[in-house]
């Protein structure tokens, strides 16, 4: 079998807007991810003993962390106050190294002004997926993929 290799998160990147027009806020984030969830009826009991089942409902939302800069008027924070409430597209990719990445549309909400005293001002953000995402996976060739494997099983914990 062969050994898995997590990829770490960053250096990636995050565009909001249309294409042609988008703007990369990466540099703002210093955290950020794609969260799922599946909601789901229960079953129905039928007469016959059988049980009817609706298929489940997919939901994602695009999260994250960003440092606000507040000196800034193209910053994500005056971005996401100018555009409250709009659908507009992102892609988020995780890692360029990795070659996949994430893309569909979320529905904007102004980022919150928060954070301790004498600290870099961050919000957190959750923003809603229209409908889920496209995922697009890594093209790289399956020489490249298994050339970041490695072959050796890890040292066995405490050997």
């Amino acid at each position: 079998m062969t050994a898995v290799v997590a990829t770490k998160l960053g250096p990636g990147t995050l565009t909001i807007g249309e294409v042609g027009t988008e703007v990369d806020f990466s540099c703002a984030l210093s955290a950020a991810g794609i969260g799922t969830d599946k909601d789901q009826d229960d079953p129905i009991p039928l007469l016959c003993g059988d049980e009817a089942q609706s298929p489940p409902d997919y939901t994602a939302t695009l999260t994250g962390t960003v440092l606000l800069d507040l000196a800034d008027p193209d910053s994500i924070f005056f971005y996401s106050w100018a555009h409250k409430g709009e659908v507009v597209p992102v892609t988020f990719t995780p890692n360029t190294e990795a070659g996949m990445s994430v893309a569909g549309e979320v529905t904007l909400d102004p980022l919150e002004i928060a954070g301790d005293m004498k600290k870099n001002a961050q919000a957190d953000f959750e923003w809603t997926f229209l409908n889920f995402p496209t995922i697009t996976p890594p093209t790289a060739p399956a020489g490249a993929a298994a050339a970041r494997r490695t072959t050796t099983a890890p040292e066995p914990v405490g050997a």
